[in-house]
């Protein structure tokens, strides 16, 4: 399934004052989502530091105070562009300071070579400066380039010396804003993941990186009414024996969908 339902996946609503124990409570999260920060990087950490885009000339707007309130175009408040010229085309490089997630594995962060100056990291956005109905979505984990983060109050900001992050709103991490960024500009920590949220994030990220969001069950009557429009199989095969083949979708208005189905033919 490439695209969730634009609704929330569970009933009822959550306030987004809510304390992370009431949302773990609800079964929106885990009971602990933060840690202290360590002394090596680990996948989840949080700082703040610098992140960029390469744009041509011209380009979309983008991620950027005039974006409209969607979920799929976050706002990633102020920037500085730069005008750079390369193999004769004219380039502008767009630059942001604020709060972001380190996204990379962990163990490659540890095993990497001394020469390697890369770090993948993705920016976080705040609910209390990009509001909207979207937030239900991106917190049911409905929006695939997005994962959230629960509301830190006082105490937790206290705990873990998180100065500078707000409190008491809604966060998510961009995973479509991933960008390649020197070692030298990812200061250490400033707070953490918990373990049982960075295994949420590695599931967001497999998500994100491999199927744009794999379907749950509970999502298995949006597929009603549907018509299938062509079957193709692939060479993946899961126990059965069977094939995983990909089923295209459209509706009647036209819309396309998709969603693998391991199929067992008769012989």
């Amino acid at each position: 399934m490439t695209e969730p339902p634009s609704t929330t996946a569970r009933s009822g609503s959550i306030e987004p004052a809510s304390s992370p124990a009431q949302l773990a409570k609800a079964g929106w999260l885990p009971a602990t989502p933060w840690s202290g920060a360590a002394n090596q990087l680990r996948q989840g950490d949080l700082l703040v530091g610098y992140y960029h885009q390469l744009r041509a000339t011209g380009d979309e707007e983008g991620p950027a105070p005039a974006s409209e309130t969607s979920p799929k175009l976050p706002v990633l408040l102020d920037y500085q562009d730069r005008q750079v010229e390369l193999s004769g085309a004219q380039l502008t490089v767009r630059v942001w300071h604020g709060w972001m997630t380190v996204v990379e594995q962990s163990c490659e962060i540890a095993q990497k070579a001394g020469e390697d100056s890369r770090m993948l990291v993705a920016p976080v956005v705040f609910r209390s400066k990009w509001n909207g109905a979207h937030w239900n979505q991106i917190r049911a984990g409905a929006v695939p380039s997005m994962f959230f983060l629960p509301p830190a109050d006082e105490s937790t900001k206290s705990r873990f010396q998180a100065r500078g992050w707000p409190a008491h709103t809604d966060a998510a991490v961009v995973l479509e804003s991933t960008t390649c960024v020197s070692r030298q500009l990812v200061p250490s920590a400033v707070f953490g993941l918990s373990g049982d949220m960075r295994a949420a994030l590695q599931a967001q990220l497999v998500d994100f990186w491999s199927v744009r969001g794999w379907m749950r069950s509970k999502w298995a009557g949006t597929l009603e009414g549907k018509r299938i429009s062509h079957v193709q199989g692939t060479y993946e095969q899961f126990l059965g024996p069977g094939r995983l083949h990909k089923i295209a979708l459209e509706d009647d208005a036209g819309a396309e969908d998709e969603v693998t189905v391991g199929l067992v033919f008769a012989p």
